[in-house]
């Protein structure tokens, strides 16, 4: 399949996971004007924020297998529209603690299918010697989001309010699944079909594809505390970087700053593992254990290591999104929907309990407390990563009545 074919399915993932997690990232962005105009502290943006995470760990695994049965196409329309409901609340009806967390929670089960049909859509559609690169692009999704999020603080939450942000979202968001409704399976490229969207058909019954106990565990561990140490950034680099003596734009802007830097990130690795053979979980750990050294500089809650550390945050931890996916994707090529909802599950536990914990510790002692723990756990991951990358052995297949 030629680069032109590919650029339309890539969009199209790509765009459906940024409106999926669009919230999320513009709630982080703008956490500060969110406690002062809703009463809230640190603790309860970490309970809103970790309801996201845990709607997305109760559903990915299930709606993974659903987006398998019932194909991309149509899973990514579903998701558009419930991240719509998300954004249109945010916008509209939110008031406090509770609101904010039934939106974000919407906008979690949105991910938890939207991922999985993107994984399966581009696994289906991309040759695997440009799977690299696709992957890279469609999961700089979330930092593109972040990006946006940053920009949304000096451009829209500073002049004329926070809730017109989220309404930003909802309209593009609408545009976006007009798109779909009317040409879902359309190369958005070129106006054509390609067959692995449009043919996408549920898989035959009676075998369960799944990976080595022995594999499985580490890297379920590792995607958990990984996943975990970068939602704990996204959510709080900016509150944090305010915290430690930036003014809240420049702040914004710093993380807009590491999201475009996690973005060349996960493109430049994409392109490297489109060079090598195999999964490359190996490198993913290297990145997530140089990445974890930027919460060391953020912990020193100065302006000058603030900015420094959120940029290494960004180009390890926070740019290794899409080298994971491809790579759990290589090693389980029967089910990319499934295996992507199992590891979306087990990263969103992580990603309930850090932003919870991480809140907790920072009301209780302070922002370079939790970002000392947040070093410790996010290397902690990486070497779980680096086990699985060892103990690699070839996917099996047991009868669907069989463990997961």
């Amino acid at each position: 399949m030629s680069g032109r074919r590919d650029a339309g399915p890539t969009v199209v993932a790509t765009a459906v996971v940024v409106v999926c997690v669009l919230p999320v990232f513009l709630t982080g962005g703008m956490v500060t004007q969110l406690r002062e105009d809703l009463a809230l502290d640190v603790s309860a943006i970490g309970v809103a924020m970790s309801a996201f995470v845990a709607a997305q760990a109760l559903c990915s695994r299930s709606l993974g297998r659903r987006a398998d049965r019932i194909g991309a196409a149509a899973a990514l329309r579903i998701a558009t529209g419930i991240a719509l409901a998300s954004s249109v609340l945010l916008a509209t009806l939110v008031t406090d603690v509770v609101g904010l967390t039934v939106a974000l929670s919407l906008a979690g089960v949105a991910n938890a299918l939207g991922q999985p049909a993107a994984s399966r859509l581009l696994s289906r559609v991309v040759g695997e010697r440009r799977q690299g690169l696709v992957f890279g692009i469609y999961q700089s999704s979330k930092p593109i989001a972040g990006l946006q999020g940053g920009l949304a603080v000096p451009a829209i939450a500073l002049t004329v309010g926070w809730r017109w942000a989220y309404a930003v979202a909802a309209v593009a968001t609408v545009l976006l699944l007009v798109h779909l409704l009317r040409s879902p399976a359309e190369d958005a490229s070129e106006g054509r079909t390609p067959p692995p969207v449009a043919s996408d058909r549920p898989r035959a019954a009676g075998a369960r594809p799944t990976l080595d106990r022995s594999v499985r565990v580490p890297l379920l561990i590792g995607a958990a505390l990984g996943f975990g140490a970068v939602k704990v950034f996204a959510t709080f680099v900016v509150d944090g970087g305010v915290e430690a003596g930036l003014s809240p734009a420049t702040a914004g802007l710093v993380l807009s700053a590491a999201s475009a830097l996690a973005v060349a990130s996960r493109l430049t690795v994409g392109l490297v593992a489109d060079r090598r053979s195999g999964h490359q979980l190996g490198m993913v750990a290297a990145m997530l254990g140089v990445g974890s050294l930027g919460f060391v500089l953020l912990a020193l809650s100065r302006p000058g290591p603030v900015v420094a550390g959120a940029l290494v945050v960004a180009a390890g931890a926070w740019g290794y999104n899409g080298l994971f996916y491809l790579s759990v994707t290589r090693l389980l090529t029967a089910a990319p929907g499934t295996i992507t909802g199992l590891v979306l599950s087990s990263s969103s536990v992580g990603g309930v309990l850090a932003p919870l914990a991480f809140g907790l510790v920072v009301d209780r002692w302070s922002y370079t407390v939790g970002w000392g723990a947040t070093a410790a756990w996010g290397l902690v991951a990486a070497g779980m990563l680096r086990v699985a990358h060892l103990r690699t052995a070839a996917p099996t297949t047991v009868p669907a009545t069989g463990g997961s």
